[in-house]
């Protein structure tokens, strides 16, 4: 069987707003390709690849990498670039079923190559008024004829999969639903340097800790609002004019980013809101482990990535009632509604009040534990390969 994996973009350093997204096709591609030894791969990608990443890939003797080359017409005419450029690519290959990780990138309209993709952009219908209004029409036309030509799609949740039945009248019967995995560096006991690792950011109290790209779409406004409230009632609480937590904002900039952060300045919790822009590997394991709550205020959580990372590393995570995660895990989850600022500090004063124990932890990281890469991998390659057979 060969198959052909489309990255083109995602694994670009200048995308990003799609951080997560990459993360996620990375850790799935990897998957497929090391525990899937009888199948031939092509992996399809543009000239701002990083170069790590082709590393791996080149260690494989059954992938060839193809990276397609840079055109000035590509970013002029980008369909026409697609149409020709990346058809006749595509054709050269060989493959039996091409294997699309993000459902807004396009697939030529000339390729006759069955392909799968994975849809988790139901935000832009749902959360339309969070995006640039040209790349939203631009993505929601790719992303609606992708969806009529794809062979399968998968999806991270059962809410998602209604979302994708409503909104394109897709047989349910085309749908699978993939759960992400969790890296295996969140599962590790609280550590003694932690606290260090939280000092270079800023952080000298009690630890909040939010994960993600700054963006509307992400609710981050709201919930600064509902963390003055929060804040003003602790000092209240404790008779002083300061509290005894900060809210540190882990993540890069994206779309208009610079508004938000001047939102935040003018509200009276400026001192204790720090931005550590965007944080990997240890670093980030030991923010997760040492913060003593995780708030993911977002109303459509495309993959519940952070969530998972904060519960494998034993930290309780407050989600919107309408999350993905809460589909996935109940232990350790906390939901409510994140329209509401008042709801949302409530909740975090309530969770604070219930400390945080060891066997809280352990149930925590027990309950995370199944979502696997492997798994994931498993899921989309079962797919294909009855769709392989079939053809």
């Amino acid at each position: 069987m060969h198959v052909g994996i489309d990255l083109r973009a995602l694994l670009s350093p200048r995308y990003r707003s799609a951080i997560g997204t990459g993360h996620f096709v990375l850790q799935v591609t990897k998957k497929m390709i090391a525990e899937h030894p009888d199948a031939h791969f092509s992996v399809f990608v543009d000239h701002k690849v990083r170069r790590k990443d082709l590393y791996f890939l080149h260690a494989f003797t059954r992938v060839e990498v193809v990276e397609l080359p840079y055109a000035f017409v590509g970013g002029i005419f980008p369909w026409l670039f697609n149409e020709l450029v990346v058809t006749n690519t595509l054709k050269r290959s060989e493959i039996d079923i091409l294997f699309v990780p993000d459902i807004t990138v396009r697939v030529p309209l000339r390729c006759r190559i069955p392909f799968v993709a994975i849809c988790a952009h139901a935000d832009l219908y749902e959360s339309a008024a969070c995006y640039p209004s040209v790349l939203n029409r631009k993505q929601k036309t790719i992303m609606q004829v992708n969806v009529r030509r794809a062979r399968h799609l998968y999806v991270p949740g059962e809410e998602a999969r209604m979302s994708m039945i409503d909104l394109f009248r897709v047989d349910p019967k085309k749908i699978t639903v993939l759960r992400p995995g969790v890296d295996k560096r969140f599962f590790t006991e609280v550590h003694s340097q932690d606290k260090y690792a939280a000092a270079r950011f800023g952080i000298k109290k009690k630890l909040i800790l939010w994960v993600g790209t700054i963006e509307p779409a992400k609710n981050l406004t709201r919930f600064v609002q509902a963390f003055g409230i929060f804040q003003q009632e602790r000092r209240t609480a404790r008779d002083r004019d300061h509290s005894d937590y900060q809210l540190l904002i882990v993540g890069a900039d994206g779309y208009k980013a610079g508004e938000i952060k001047n939102f935040m300045k003018d509200l009276d919790v400026r001192d204790d809101v720090k931005f550590a822009g965007y944080v990997t590997g240890e670093d980030l394991a030991a923010l997760y482990r040492y913060a003593e709550l995780c708030v993911v205020p977002t109303t459509y959580e495309r993959y519940g990535m952070v969530p998972l990372e904060s519960l494998a590393s034993g930290t309780s995570c407050i989600v919107h009632h309408d999350s993905v995660a809460h589909e996935m895990v109940d232990e350790g989850i906390i939901i409510v509604d994140m329209r509401d600022a008042r709801k949302i500090a409530d909740v975090m004063r309530d969770a604070i009040l219930s400390p945080q124990t060891d066997e809280d932890r352990v149930m925590r990281q027990k309950h995370v534990e199944r979502y696997t890469w492997s798994h994931a991998a498993r899921t989309i390659m079962k797919k294909i390969a009855e769709l392989r057979s079939s053809l």
